[in-house]
């Protein structure tokens, strides 16, 4: 999709924690928008994209884009802080305008409450890739959303990597528990390769190198092998009677790895659940 398929837009950023700043570093390197605005608290926060960016500071009025310039708003503050967010928005956010949010346990429900029923939402949950363009992230829009909305949507987030639509909340909350959290998961593996190299004689340089190359060349190929199944790969390397096997036989046994990653996937989906009481 190309940038000349959508009008000029202008983007609000709220927020820029971690994930706002993913997405700002991601959207600022592709060139997406024609104006971007960032409302967060410190200025120092975006200091290095003040040339590209023009900071807002939080209460203060917001100024009206062009008369034929698109605004889009992207959410990218705490849960428990969205109430009073929405509050000083809602002065500057017409029907016109899209919003996207990539707050995480706040259902749609909760966004349609705030606004008219004809006030366009999606609700977005990427991950941290996203800030060098290879990340993913989940789609979600209400019945006020029209194909250029969600096309507009595929836009913005397809520029820092994929995404899926969703049907509904819950699977929304389901998808976070995978692609959300999983870069954590990843990680902690990587972490645990740099353990066990040092346990196999090698330095805290030479582990962190071993560790680091072999996932990244694996997750490299993976994504190359496309006419292969996960399962596929793991069996061309892993060959009877071979040294590998004789490792997955650790890692496998009566299902261990996949019982594992199950229940931590449960675990953060349990904790959604929870967040939203």
């Amino acid at each position: 999709m190309t940038h000349s398929v959508f009008p000029p837009t202008e983007l609000v950023l709220i927020g820029c924690g971690s994930m706002g700043y993913s997405l700002l570093k991601g959207w600022l390197k592709q060139g997406l928008f024609q104006k971007v605005i960032v409302s967060t608290p410190r200025k120092k926060t975006v200091s290095s994209y003040l040339e590209k960016i023009t900071w807002h500071k939080p209460g203060r009025p917001l100024a009206a884009p062009d008369f034929a310039t698109k605004r889009v708003f992207c959410l990218a503050v705490k849960p428990y802080i969205m109430t009073d967010v929405l509050n000083n928005l809602s002065p500057y956010i017409t029907s016109k305008d899209l919003i996207l949010s990539v707050a995480a346990g706040l259902e749609l429900s909760f966004y349609e409450n705030q606004f008219t029923p004809v006030q366009p939402l999606i609700r977005v949950m990427p991950n941290t890739p996203t800030a060098i363009g290879q990340g993913f992230s989940g789609l979600l829009h209400n019945k006020a959303c029209t194909p250029y909305h969600k096309n507009l949507a595929e836009h913005i987030f397809g520029a820092v990597g994929e995404t899926l639509w969703v049907d509904d909340d819950d699977k929304m909350d389901r998808l976070t528990t995978i692609s959300g959290c999983g870069p954590a998961y990843i990680f902690a593996l990587v972490e645990a390769f740099e353990t066990g190299a040092k346990a196999m004689g090698f330095n805290e340089r030479e582990a962190r190198h071993l560790a680091r190359s072999t996932v990244e060349g694996s997750a490299a190929y993976l994504k190359q092998a496309l006419n292969f199944s996960a399962t596929d790969l793991k069996n061309n390397v892993a060959r009877p009677g071979g040294m590998t096997e004789k490792g997955l036989q650790v890692l496998q046994d009566n299902s261990a790895l996949n019982n594992l990653i199950i229940k931590a996937f449960k675990a953060t989906y349990d904790k959604a659940q929870d967040l939203k009481q």
